[in-house]
């Protein structure tokens, strides 16, 4: 049967219109590929593999953002939704193979949103950020495409270290747990350690920029990377120690605090406050005083409104502000 003829049978059956004598040219199919030969490993992949995947796409199919850099697996997809309508998903395994170079994009707005990686990893993404990996990790390393902020739960696999690129930075582990901050338009690049071990690399040469230790994390300026592209020499880099909401409970640092809808910040300029609110809740934040941006911030704030927090932070250091549309300044 043509891929042409196929493409019509599976239309019509999702339609409903499929007649008895295309039904069952459709089960004549699946049945010459059920029992025709044993599974082929070399032309097929590994079973058990792709059985896998199978069923990982079929349960992922909520995430509509996916890019193709094989075959389309939309096609594949309506088949095996027909197909389990009349109970012949095996013939999936035996027909149609995916092509682990397929590549996944989750991606977020105003939400945060939890995935798991083929591996049984986790990562959840704050607003505004993305991923994207393979339908199934292949080779020596388990790696995926990052921008924005995300937390990464990452399962023990000495064989097989978890990359997470981005464009400043590569972070390398084995099984941790992290939050990676790498928002296109911040000035810096950074990782938190919660548990476990990470290397954090420079992307464009792979030379070693730090080892982390639980509790520390890792900031490095942009622009520091810039200059030194050509150069021999290493960027500046801050080590510091994580921060937590309650001195006495190690299980709450204050750069994962988005993770419980909470946002919270220690000693944070009032520009980089600024620039939080906006991805947060979607309100542009004009400084026209430097002295005023430079001032620095500790608070938690969880259900409060734009005005609140504003009103809070003012009782702390004083500012004023007023709102022009939709941007407020603050003078």
């Amino acid at each position: 049967m043509d891929r042409n003829h196929l493409h019509q049978l599976v239309d019509k059956l999702n339609s409903g219109q499929l007649s008895a004598d295309e039904r069952q040219e459709l089960m004549d199919y699946y049945n010459s590929y059920q029992w025709s030969s044993a599974w082929d490993a070399s032309s097929m992949g590994e079973e058990s593999v792709v059985k896998a995947e199978l069923f990982a796409r079929i349960q992922e199919n909520q995430y509509a953002s996916k890019s193709r850099t094989g075959r389309s697996l939309s096609f594949y997809m309506r088949i095996a939704a027909s197909l389990l309508l009349i109970g012949v998903f095996s013939w999936m395994t035996y027909v149609f193979v995916i092509n682990k170079e397929d590549m996944i994009v989750v991606s977020t707005d105003k939400e945060t949103k939890e995935i798991v990686l083929p591996d049984g990893s986790t990562v959840t993404l704050n607003v505004n950020s993305s991923v994207s990996y393979p339908v199934a990790f292949t080779g020596d390393s388990r790696q995926v495409t990052f921008s924005g902020e995300g937390f990464f739960e990452v399962q023990s696999d000495s064989l097989h270290p978890f990359i997470v690129s981005t464009p400043q930075v590569k972070i390398r582990v084995l099984g941790t747990a992290f939050n990676v901050k790498a928002y296109q338009e911040d000035p810096a690049v950074e990782t938190s350690l919660i548990h476990g071990k990470v290397e954090v690399l420079k992307a464009d040469d792979g030379k070693l920029l730090s080892t982390l230790r639980p509790h520390e994390k890792i900031v490095v300026k942009k622009e520091h990377l810039n200059s030194n592209k050509n150069k021999t020499s290493m960027p500046k880099i801050a080590i510091q120690t994580l921060d937590f909401l309650e001195d006495d409970d190690l299980s709450s640092p204050v750069d994962v605090a988005w993770k419980e809808g909470k946002f919270a910040f220690v000693s944070m300029p009032l520009q980089d406050i600024g620039r939080e609110m906006k991805r947060r809740y979607g309100v542009e934040i004009k400084i026209e005083n430097d002295e005023i941006a430079n001032n620095r911030y500790s608070a938690t704030f969880e259900k409060e409104g734009i005005d609140e927090m504003l009103r809070a932070l003012i009782m702390v250091k004083p500012f004023s502000y007023r709102k022009e549309g939709s941007i407020i300044v603050i003078y």
